[in-house]
Protein backbone atom coordinates (compact mmCIF):
# COMPACT_ATOMS: atom_id res chain seq x y z
CA UNK A 1 0.00 0.00 0.00
CA UNK A 2 3.15 2.32 0.25
CA UNK A 3 3.21 1.63 -3.48
CA UNK A 4 -0.14 3.33 -3.83
CA UNK A 5 0.52 6.26 -1.34
CA UNK A 6 3.73 7.16 -3.23
CA UNK A 7 1.45 7.05 -6.43
CA UNK A 8 -1.17 9.01 -5.40
CA UNK A 9 1.17 12.13 -4.04
CA UNK A 10 3.26 12.22 -7.48
CA UNK A 11 -0.06 12.73 -9.29
CA UNK A 12 -0.90 15.24 -7.04
CA UNK A 13 2.25 17.05 -7.40
CA UNK A 14 2.31 16.44 -11.40
CA UNK A 15 -1.07 17.77 -11.73
CA UNK A 16 -0.15 20.53 -9.29
CA UNK A 17 2.56 21.44 -11.93
CA UNK A 18 0.30 20.87 -14.50
CA UNK A 19 -2.39 23.07 -13.09
CA UNK A 20 -0.32 25.97 -12.14
CA UNK A 21 0.31 26.65 -15.54
CA UNK A 22 -2.73 27.81 -16.70
CA UNK A 23 -4.88 30.67 -15.37
CA UNK A 24 -8.81 31.49 -15.32
CA UNK A 25 -10.44 34.64 -16.41
CA UNK A 26 -13.59 36.20 -15.40
CA UNK A 27 -15.38 34.10 -18.08
CA UNK A 28 -13.98 31.01 -16.95
CA UNK A 29 -11.68 29.91 -20.12
CA UNK A 30 -8.39 28.80 -18.97
CA UNK A 31 -6.09 30.41 -20.34
CA UNK A 32 -1.63 30.42 -20.52
CA UNK A 33 -0.01 33.05 -18.50
CA UNK A 34 1.19 35.96 -20.11
CA UNK A 35 3.66 36.90 -17.45
CA UNK A 36 5.19 35.82 -14.68
CA UNK A 37 3.83 36.73 -11.56
CA UNK A 38 5.29 36.33 -7.67
CA UNK A 39 3.38 33.47 -5.98
CA UNK A 40 2.56 34.79 -2.49
CA UNK A 41 2.37 31.50 0.00
CA UNK A 42 0.37 34.61 2.35
CA UNK A 43 -2.36 34.50 -0.02
CA UNK A 44 -1.98 30.90 -0.98
CA UNK A 45 -2.38 29.03 2.15
CA UNK A 46 -5.34 28.05 4.14
CA UNK A 47 -5.71 26.44 7.28
CA UNK A 48 -9.11 24.77 8.73
CA UNK A 49 -10.16 20.89 10.05
CA UNK A 50 -13.19 18.83 11.27
CA UNK A 51 -14.59 18.01 14.41
CA UNK A 52 -17.09 15.55 14.60
CA UNK A 53 -18.13 12.21 15.27
CA UNK A 54 -20.93 9.23 14.95
CA UNK A 55 -22.78 7.20 17.20
CA UNK A 56 -24.79 3.96 16.60
CA UNK A 57 -26.05 0.86 18.85
CA UNK A 58 -22.31 -0.74 18.37
CA UNK A 59 -20.18 1.77 17.38
CA UNK A 60 -18.62 5.23 19.10
CA UNK A 61 -16.60 7.43 16.78
CA UNK A 62 -15.05 11.40 17.84
CA UNK A 63 -12.66 12.75 15.26
CA UNK A 64 -10.48 15.85 15.16
CA UNK A 65 -8.76 16.64 12.19
CA UNK A 66 -6.84 19.94 11.63
CA UNK A 67 -5.60 20.87 8.05
CA UNK A 68 -3.74 23.02 6.15
CA UNK A 69 -3.71 23.49 2.45
CA UNK A 70 -2.63 25.61 -0.82
CA UNK A 71 -4.59 27.32 -3.68
CA UNK A 72 -2.54 26.33 -6.57
CA UNK A 73 -4.92 28.21 -8.87
CA UNK A 74 -8.24 30.13 -7.92
CA UNK A 75 -10.20 26.83 -8.32
CA UNK A 76 -7.40 24.18 -7.36
CA UNK A 77 -5.88 23.46 -4.35
CA UNK A 78 -4.09 20.57 -2.64
CA UNK A 79 -2.82 19.65 1.62
CA UNK A 80 -2.31 17.62 4.05
CA UNK A 81 -4.87 16.81 6.95
CA UNK A 82 -3.73 14.98 10.12
CA UNK A 83 -6.44 12.77 12.06
CA UNK A 84 -7.04 11.57 15.63
CA UNK A 85 -10.36 9.33 16.53
CA UNK A 86 -11.22 7.72 19.23
CA UNK A 87 -12.92 4.42 18.42
CA UNK A 88 -15.10 2.13 20.27
CA UNK A 89 -16.56 -1.10 18.46
CA UNK A 90 -18.73 -3.62 20.12
CA UNK A 91 -20.30 -6.30 18.46
CA UNK A 92 -20.35 -9.90 18.88
CA UNK A 93 -17.41 -10.96 16.95
CA UNK A 94 -15.38 -7.79 17.64
CA UNK A 95 -14.70 -5.05 20.36
CA UNK A 96 -12.03 -2.28 19.76
CA UNK A 97 -11.63 0.66 22.08
CA UNK A 98 -8.78 2.66 20.84
CA UNK A 99 -7.07 6.00 19.78
CA UNK A 100 -6.56 5.86 16.09
CA UNK A 101 -3.70 8.00 14.22
CA UNK A 102 -2.95 9.29 10.59
CA UNK A 103 -3.44 11.83 7.97
CA UNK A 104 -4.37 12.30 4.55
CA UNK A 105 -2.93 13.98 1.84
CA UNK A 106 -6.01 15.55 -0.57
CA UNK A 107 -6.75 17.25 -3.88
CA UNK A 108 -9.78 19.81 -4.15
CA UNK A 109 -10.94 21.30 -7.60
CA UNK A 110 -13.70 23.71 -7.56
CA UNK A 111 -15.75 22.95 -10.97
CA UNK A 112 -18.79 26.44 -10.26
CA UNK A 113 -18.63 28.90 -7.70
CA UNK A 114 -18.58 27.01 -4.30
CA UNK A 115 -19.30 23.17 -5.39
CA UNK A 116 -15.78 21.11 -5.20
CA UNK A 117 -14.57 17.63 -6.19
CA UNK A 118 -12.53 16.20 -3.60
CA UNK A 119 -10.25 13.13 -3.81
CA UNK A 120 -8.39 12.17 -0.56
CA UNK A 121 -5.84 9.11 0.37
CA UNK A 122 -5.35 8.35 3.89
CA UNK A 123 -3.62 6.05 6.22
CA UNK A 124 -4.67 5.19 10.05
CA UNK A 125 -3.22 3.37 12.38
CA UNK A 126 -4.58 1.61 15.15
CA UNK A 127 -4.75 -1.83 17.37
CA UNK A 128 -7.43 -3.00 14.93
CA UNK A 129 -6.81 -6.80 15.98
CA UNK A 130 -5.92 -6.59 19.50
CA UNK A 131 -2.54 -7.77 19.28
CA UNK A 132 -0.49 -5.08 17.41
CA UNK A 133 -1.15 -1.37 15.81
CA UNK A 134 -1.21 -1.80 11.87
CA UNK A 135 -2.14 0.95 9.21
CA UNK A 136 -5.49 0.83 7.38
CA UNK A 137 -5.62 2.80 4.12
CA UNK A 138 -8.57 4.48 2.71
CA UNK A 139 -8.96 6.08 -0.91
CA UNK A 140 -11.77 8.70 -0.73
CA UNK A 141 -13.41 10.47 -3.50
CA UNK A 142 -16.33 12.84 -4.01
CA UNK A 143 -17.87 16.73 -3.62
CA UNK A 144 -18.99 19.18 -1.42
CA UNK A 145 -20.17 22.83 -1.23
CA UNK A 146 -18.69 25.69 0.70
CA UNK A 147 -20.96 27.89 2.80
CA UNK A 148 -18.71 31.20 3.22
CA UNK A 149 -18.65 33.39 5.74
CA UNK A 150 -16.65 37.08 6.43
CA UNK A 151 -14.01 37.77 3.42
CA UNK A 152 -11.99 34.30 4.00
CA UNK A 153 -13.51 31.85 5.45
CA UNK A 154 -16.25 29.03 5.08
CA UNK A 155 -17.99 26.10 6.00
CA UNK A 156 -17.65 22.68 3.93
CA UNK A 157 -19.85 20.04 3.64
CA UNK A 158 -18.53 16.66 1.50
CA UNK A 159 -20.12 13.72 0.59
CA UNK A 160 -17.17 11.03 -0.19
CA UNK A 161 -17.12 7.51 -1.29
CA UNK A 162 -14.55 4.98 0.45
CA UNK A 163 -12.87 2.64 -2.28
CA UNK A 164 -10.75 0.23 -0.02
CA UNK A 165 -13.66 -0.64 2.61
CA UNK A 166 -12.60 -3.20 5.47
CA UNK A 167 -13.06 -4.80 8.48
CA UNK A 168 -11.31 -2.43 11.06
CA UNK A 169 -12.45 0.73 9.23
CA UNK A 170 -14.06 3.80 10.86
CA UNK A 171 -14.51 5.04 6.88
CA UNK A 172 -18.33 3.78 5.88
CA UNK A 173 -20.39 4.50 2.95
CA UNK A 174 -21.01 7.03 2.60
CA UNK A 175 -18.46 8.98 4.67
CA UNK A 176 -19.93 12.82 5.30
CA UNK A 177 -17.33 15.07 6.74
CA UNK A 178 -18.34 18.69 7.66
CA UNK A 179 -15.49 21.17 9.24
CA UNK A 180 -14.03 25.20 8.51
CA UNK A 181 -11.64 26.54 6.64
CA UNK A 182 -9.79 29.79 6.98
CA UNK A 183 -7.83 31.87 4.71
CA UNK A 184 -9.58 30.89 1.33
Amino acid sequence: MLRESILVLALTLSMASWISAQTIDSTGSSTAPTEQSSFNWKDRVFFGGNIGGGITNNKLAINLAPLVGLRITDRYSAGVQANYTYVRINIPSYTLNDHVIGGSIFNRYFVWRDLFLHGEAEMLNANWTGNARSNIYNLMAGGGYLFRFGPSGGFGVMVLYNFIENTYGVRQNPVINMGVTFGL
